[in-house]
């Protein structure tokens, strides 16, 4: 699921509500009226060559897709179901947190090198095709070690204290469990701007003075306090645009990428940075930890239920035997995809929410219109996808509905 809903997604359709084991998402949305300023919008054309490229790039990743939920159902559900589980789990030392923190990370590994090619083809193959990226293969390959690591990590140790509560509290552990996912998530929050984006991107003080004090007089018309605006070196590595208010608490701050300074007015950059604005005035991040919260609940229940099942098959020993991870997988994968268009829905709700926000806040909606154009033909985004894909891929409303809020 979506660690924050402050990052400003403007362009590519994203799965967000992510199972920390299968890598399976769906994300979460909005009504929106469709009345809308004719002249805003006629001033602001989308390239057609533009959205020709972002049709092709949407199918491609809708394959991609697909593609990576078939083999991760594929590969959990040849783990549960043969005795290759329990092999490894005796091959790592059967019993014990030791044992089971190896077993884990040898079977992340053997999923991440299963997917890892899906990953190359979609993050460097096409995003150098349709010129989003001009990465060097060196640098991709550095970056997919590092988020690789950062997220072998996390769940590695995350599900260690899972297993230690399976054993400590047998009936109560999915409550406790589900309270420590989102305590990692508001923390990893936190730190986005401090510490997970600069291992990707250097992130340095804006130094335009006039640019930081129109920013800093509307975060103050919206009463919210950011400390400083900050420029993300995207260009280091993308054609893409971005923009966000990051962080929580005291690391709250505007980032702005390089490739949206360069090529946007300054008051496209202030109706970008005021959408952002308008979910923090929402209060979307707590609103979006308790979502969070409800369905790691509800999921690590409907696991609790199926490991009482599983936990008395031959090949396992209780509830407890890390032999049983796929169910975690399979379960967790399976709530997210039937949830997926519910919670789709109510995040383009949120989008739209602070569009109009963003709309309220600045009273510009030209450069509010000339904001999503760019951002749309920039991040080749598709500006008209068809109903299917809408409900089932986009956690933002697409272009149209976009233009068009009130």
């Amino acid at each position: 699921m979506r660690s924050s809903p402050c990052v400003c997604d403007f362009g590519h359709q994203r799965a967000t509500f992510i199972s920390p084991l299968s890598g399976s998402a769906a994300g979460v949305a909005c009504r929106c009226r469709l009345e809308y300023n004719r002249a805003a919008v006629e001033g602001s054309r989308l390239d057609p060559a533009r959205q020709q490229q972002a049709k092709g790039l949407a199918r491609a990743g809708y394959l991609i897709a697909l593609v990576q939920l078939l083999l991760s159902v594929a590969f959990w559900t040849v783990f549960l179901f043969t005795d290759l589980s329990s092999d490894v789990r005796d091959f790592c030392g059967g019993g014990g947190l030791q044992a089971a923190a190896l077993y884990i990370f040898v079977v992340l590994v053997w999923f991440g090198a299963l997917v890892a090619p899906l990953a190359f083809y979609r993050g460097f193959v096409l995003s150098r095709r349709y010129g989003l990226s001009h990465q060097t293969l060196g640098s991709w390959l550095a970056d997919f070690a590092k988020s690789g690591a950062l997220g072998l990590v996390l769940v590695v140790g995350l599900m260690v204290v899972i297993y230690w509560l399976l054993e400590a509290y047998p009936s109560t552990w999915w409550v406790i469990a589900s309270a420590l996912a989102v305590s990692v998530m508001m923390l990893l929050t936190t730190l986005v701007p401090v510490i997970i984006i600069p291992l990707f991107f250097k992130l340095t003080p804006l130094d335009d003075e006039a640019i930081q004090q129109r920013l800093a007089a509307l975060a103050g018309k919206a009463g919210v306090k950011v400390r400083g605006v900050y420029v993300m070196g995207l260009s280091a590595k993308t054609s893409a645009g971005n923009a966000m208010l990051a962080g929580l608490g005291r690391t709250r701050r505007v980032v702005l990428g390089d490739t949206v300074l360069d090529r946007y007015s300054v008051e496209e950059v202030e109706a970008a940075v005021a959408h952002e604005l308008g979910h923090h005035v929402h209060r979307d991040i707590p609103r979006m930890f308790v979502l969070q919260a409800l369905f790691l609940v509800v999921g690590f229940y409907f696991v609790n239920l199926a490991l009482g099942r599983v936990g008395s098959w031959p090949d396992f020993n209780g509830v407890a035997d890390v032999a049983a991870l796929p169910v975690f997988a399979l379960v967790l994968e399976g709530l997210s995809l039937v949830l997926s268009p519910a919670l789709n829905a109510y995040s383009r709700h949120l989008e739209a929410a602070a569009d109009r926000y963003a709309l309220s806040l600045t009273g510009d909606r030209k450069a509010f219109t000339g904001l999503m154009t760019k951002l749309t033909d920039q991040n080749l985004s598709d500006a008209r996808p068809s109903r299917w894909a809408e409900v089932l891929f986009y956690d933002h409303p697409p272009y149209w509905k976009r233009v068009r809020v009130e």
